[in-house]
């Protein structure tokens, strides 16, 4: 199983579903979990840096929700397999084209928990 991938999650489902095509993201914060020896290489965010990160998939995903109210531990999360392109640095956002190569729609998970070890997440 692999150890690592690269994960972007959004707390709005409105915002993941309204603006997939092109997101913006806090510079400060895109980095907030990744490995300290490959946060650092990547922080700058200079030319090498951004043609790095536009040749890795992406998970992009929401932050998991109770859509329908808390039926048991029932949770949902949309999720979608992407590529970046075309990166824009600003002083305090970094805006960037996504292309969905697979898109698993609304995901259930039985429990929160569940969730989580999926994709590594802490509790937040």
């Amino acid at each position: 199983m692999v150890k690592s991938f690269n994960y972007i999650a959004f707390g709005s489902w409105n915002y993941f579903k309204e603006h997939i095509g092109v997101v913006t993201m806090d510079r400060w914060g895109m980095f907030e979990y990744t490995p300290p020896d490959t946060a650092k290489r990547l922080e700058s965010l200079g030319g090498d840096a951004i043609a790095f990160l536009e040749k890795l998939p992406f998970f992009l995903c929401t932050e998991v929700r109770f859509k329908y109210g808390k039926k048991g531990n029932t949770v949902f999360m949309l999720i979608k397999y992407s590529r970046i392109s075309h990166t824009k640095l600003q002083q305090n956002d970094v805006s960037a084209k996504f292309e969905t190569l697979i898109d698993f729609g609304e995901v259930q998970f039985s429990h929160i928990k569940k969730a989580a070890s999926a994709f590594g997440a802490d509790q937040f």
